[in-house]
């Protein structure tokens, strides 16, 4: 008997789940027979693409490694990359890439690929390995978007942002990047496990974020998909260090001209500014970025969205038409002026939201002390 198809559209752990391979055998049959009928959850999973945990914190300790010798990020796409097989060839242990990295194991997977720790032979540490692998290498835009956060993450050297430092092809043409390794888990995992945060912790969060956003947007560099799946909470020293993952959606502010992609699709619907949501491609700028951030600093804190709807248009008109939620109404607890410089930034007009995410981060300092 066929699954039951859901009368509303998945919520967002059920996509992100799906999205991941990671959600049960009927959730997963719901999914499949809904998207069969429904064109706006089909986009979104069809360029989620979201960044799996690089290492899960129950996955087995490893370690953060940065800072290696970057070698072929402009590695042209060869010719192979176009007929692409629909899956790559095995990687198992002990497999070698280019005579440089050897497998070591899987660590994680996602909607577009598989990412496995590997060791660099000469100089004998771990990275993870990013494969775009399935129909996404037969893509000629996934392997555009995938180059591009190859290209893009590897300009931007920055504490908070993560650190590629490789991009190459299989010999099958399936492309690949090499980033840090990571021990840790992602803020959406983080959202899940413990719903509201406590203020310090959020407000240490909100200040690497903007740290990482602010030397992107020094580079006129927009992430344009912020969202909680793409900031990761890495291990470093008895604490932690925010990461920022996957530009592959980012823009360079006033320079080349962006992806062919759908306004729709850049950047997940609850965290879209405006401007994205309503496809104003030209109105997107460093303050769509603060937009996002100030969305997960909400629900950081609120452990709920901002903006309300049961599905993926619902979510985009609350977006662009109705006011956010007061973080009052879940947080009395907190000043009133903190839960108004948020709702600062959750303003529809972009010159109307803080300048920068660094100010942004400053100014809920200042209220915290109040």
């Amino acid at each position: 008997m066929p699954a039951p198809q859901p009368t509303v559209c998945p919520d967002e752990n059920a996509i992100s789940a799906f999205a991941d391979g990671v959600a049960s055998s009927e959730l997963r049959a719901q999914i499949e027979a809904h998207i069969v009928t429904c064109a706006d959850c089909r986009e979104l999973l069809s360029m989620l693409g979201r960044q799996p945990a690089l290492a899960d914190a129950s996955s087995g300790g490893v370690v953060a490694a940065a800072g290696a010798e970057p070698t072929r990020i402009d590695a042209p796409a060869p010719e192979a990359v176009q007929a692409a097989p629909a899956e790559h060839q095995q990687l198992v242990h002990g497999s070698r890439i280019k005579d440089t990295y050897v497998i070591e194991r899987s660590v994680g997977a996602g909607g577009m690929g598989i990412v496995y720790e590997v060791k660099h032979q000469r100089l004998a540490r771990p990275f993870a390995l990013k494969l775009l692998s399935g129909r996404f290498s037969r893509s000629a835009e996934a392997v555009q978007r995938f180059r591009r956060e190859a290209l893009i993450s590897s300009r931007l050297k920055h504490a908070n942002i993560v650190d590629v430092t490789d991009f190459d092809h299989l010999p099958d043409g399936t492309p690949y990047l090499v980033m840090e390794l990571l021990e840790g888990e992602d803020l959406s995992r983080r959202l899940s496990r413990v719903g509201k945060m406590q203020l310090d912790e959020v407000l240490d969060i909100v200040d690497q974020i903007a740290a990482g956003l602010d030397a992107a947007h020094a580079e006129h560099i927009v992430h344009r998909d912020l969202k909680p799946s793409n900031v990761f909470l890495s291990k470093v020293d008895g604490g932690e260090k925010v990461k920022l993952l996957d530009f592959g959606l980012s823009k360079l502010v006033d320079g080349e001209p962006t992806l062919t992609m759908s306004d729709a699709t850049l950047g997940t619907a609850w965290y879209m500014s405006p401007e994205q949501a309503d496809h104003q491609s030209g109105k997107v700028g460093t303050r769509s970025d603060v937009f996002a951030l100030g969305v997960m600093t909400f629900q950081m804190l609120a452990g709920e969205r901002p903006f309300e709807g049961r599905s993926i248009p619902q979510v985009l008109f609350s977006v662009v038409h109705r006011e956010p939620r007061a973080l009052t109404q879940f947080r009395p607890d907190l000043p009133t002026v903190l839960s108004d410089i948020i709702a600062r930034a959750l303003a529809k007009a972009p010159a109307e939201r803080p300048a920068s995410a660094g100010a942004f981060a400053r100014a809920l300092r200042e209220a915290a002390m109040q």
